[in-house]
C-alpha cells in the first residue's frame, strides 16, 4: 500500500485533473502517453516524470508544487479555493 507522502500528489493529481473537467485520456494524450500509465501516476502506482510535472501543472492550472503534493503556499490556496479546487 502507498505511503502518505505517494498519496498525497495522486489525490492532488486527481483533485486538480476532475476540478478542470478533463478525463483520464485527454490528459493522458496531453502527456503523450497511454492512459493506463496516466492512470497509474493519478492511482500512486508509479511516480510522476518530473519532465511531466510541468505539463500536467500548465494543463490542469496548478502550480508544480500541487502536483508534486507540495501544501499550497496561503496564497496559491486561496487561489485553489476560488476555483474550487482545495
Amino acid at each position: 500500500m502507498p505511503d502518505e507522502d505517494v498519496k498525497r500528489p495522486a489525490n492532488n493529481l486527481r483533485i486538480a485533473r476532475a476540478r478542470a473537467g478533463l478525463t483520464v485520456k485527454a490528459v493522458a494524450a496531453h502527456c503523450g502517453v497511454v492512459p493506463t500509465t496516466y492512470w497509474r501516476w493519478e492511482k500512486a502506482h508509479s511516480p510522476i516524470p518530473p519532465e511531466q510535472i510541468e505539463a500536467l501543472a500548465q494543463l490542469l492550472g496548478v502550480s508544480r508544487e500541487y502536483i508534486v503534493g507540495w501544501r499550497p503556499t496561503s496564497e496559491e490556496f486561496a487561489e485553489l479555493e476560488a476555483k474550487g479546487a482545495a
